[in-house]
């Protein structure tokens, strides 16, 4: 699909984010709970719901403590309803995926989600990052080139007639950091090791029922968390021929809870590794293995071409006792190497419409040919149907130049099985972003 010009696509797009679900709750340190100004401002705070920012504020403003409150690891997610755009979107989460584990208090501990885009990193986005008071200082990126860079905002530039500092369209100039030849090195950063720059990451997603444009965002700084949900969702893309977005049957196949988990850490003052248990943001999949490993419905597949499923129970399609990267010539029965392919098939049962090369086929027959050809390869269905929607835009199966095309594509590897593993290389490229090769 050809790219736009525009004026504000000069910029990196930021995905609008409707509320956030916190991972935790944030309770008073041990010095500002022997303090019961402190205490008291804490608890009428998280009574009447207001934000942990602002309960710490009003702490520090009357009694002086800073950094009253800290983050308290809950087997719970917590959902606020200053935290979105429209609060009344909080109330709808308790109200459909909610649980009253016996204290009387309705908690978030586990609720479907279903993903934007096929690449996880536009799942779990994450960097290292240091804040100040007021801004983000330092970020990491990676080049193109695989190096991690440490960037910055630059200098305003000032304006020598009106001495005020220049307007800058589209926001504040982004350097690398003069330091380390602008090279992000966590082990040699003074921020990182006075723990001023962090791993900071979140999930992002949206939820089933729940209405609104935007992105909902689970923020999270475990590297074990997100590290895990990489884990998962690369194996469900695999299984799902790069797959991970939308939803399969009509439902999601990804959910979000906590389990408790023993990990390791080391302690700051020793340095000597040390066992805590923690309750962990723990991504899963709401389906069993063997229904991911065949993704997608025939019948489905088969409506986006435009062309009739297999009646359910009939009998599949003879495979080869061979897979086509092992297979060799001298394998090929004769009757099989001899064989006509899908399109000369198809000429044959159609001569009145084959004029010339296949260029009087109807729309039909292409759709037949297509499907053919894909059992031919040894290709799945969905996964073409995926492929040609990607770079031939929803609707190709209608229209009988694209279609052509993708017979074009497919007629080559019908011919010779053993392509389709770089086919399919191709395909997850286009399925992560990383063009229609």
């Amino acid at each position: 699909m050809q790219q736009e010009k525009s004026i504000i696509g000069e910029t990196r797009i930021r995905l609008p984010i409707s509320g956030r679900i916190r991972p935790g709750l944030k309770a008073l340190t041990k010095k500002a709970a022997s303090n019961p100004e402190a205490k008291k401002i804490y608890d009428e705070g998280v009574e009447a719901g207001l934000p942990f920012e602002d309960i710490e504020r009003q702490i520090e403003e009357k009694t002086s403590i800073k950094g009253a409150l800290a983050p308290k690891n809950t087997p719970f997610f917590v959902v606020h309803r200053h935290d979105f755009v429209v609060p009344e979107t909080a109330d709808r989460i308790l109200d459909l995926y909610g649980e009253d584990r016996g204290d009387g208090v309705k908690r978030l501990y586990r609720f479907p989600v279903v993903f934007i885009a096929d690449h996880w990193l536009a799942a779990i986005p994450h960097a290292l990052r240091c804040f100040t008071s007021s801004e983000l200082k330092y970020w990491s990126e990676y080049a193109k080139d695989g190096r991690r860079l440490c960037k910055t905002y630059g200098e305003v530039e000032i304006d020598p007639r009106s001495k005020r500092a220049k307007r800058v369209f589209g926001g504040r100039p982004v350097v690398l950091r003069k330091e380390n030849d602008g090279l992000c090195d966590p082990n040699d950063c003074p921020e990182y090791q006075a723990r001023q720059c962090n791993l900071t990451g979140e999930f992002l997603f949206f939820i089933p029922g729940i209405q609104g444009a935007g992105l909902i965002s689970l923020p999270t700084t475990s590297f074990y968390a997100m590290n895990y949900a990489r884990g998962k969702l690369e194996m469900v893309a695999a299984m799902r021929g790069g797959r991970i977005a939308g939803l399969m049957n009509g439902k999601p196949f990804f959910e979000i809870g906590k389990r408790l988990h023993e990990i390791s850490m080391l302690d700051p003052e020793t340095g000597e590794p040390r066992k805590v248990s923690q309750w962990l943001i723990e991504l899963e999949t709401t389906l069993d293995p063997v229904s991911l490993m065949r993704p997608g419905d025939e019948h489905e597949a088969a409506a986006l071409l435009g062309c009739a499923a297999p009646a359910r129970g009939s009998e599949p399609a003879a495979l080869p006792a061979q897979t086509a990267e092992n297979a060799t010539a001298e394998d090929a029965p004769e009757d099989v190497a001899d064989a006509p392919t899908p399109r000369e098939a198809l000429a044959e049962e159609n001569p009145a419409n084959a004029k010339s090369g296949d260029g009087g086929f109807s729309l039909k027959d292409r759709r037949k040919l297509v499907r053919d050809l894909i059992r031919a390869s040894g290709l799945e269905m969905d996964e073409v149907v995926a492929y040609a929607n990607a770079i031939y835009g929803e609707g190709w199966g209608k229209d009988p130049e694209r279609i052509e095309r993708v017979i074009d594509e497919l007629d080559p590897i019908a011919e010779n099985p053993s392509l389709a593993s770089a086919w399919r290389e191709k395909a997850r490229a286009v399925a992560s972003g990383g063009g229609s090769g």
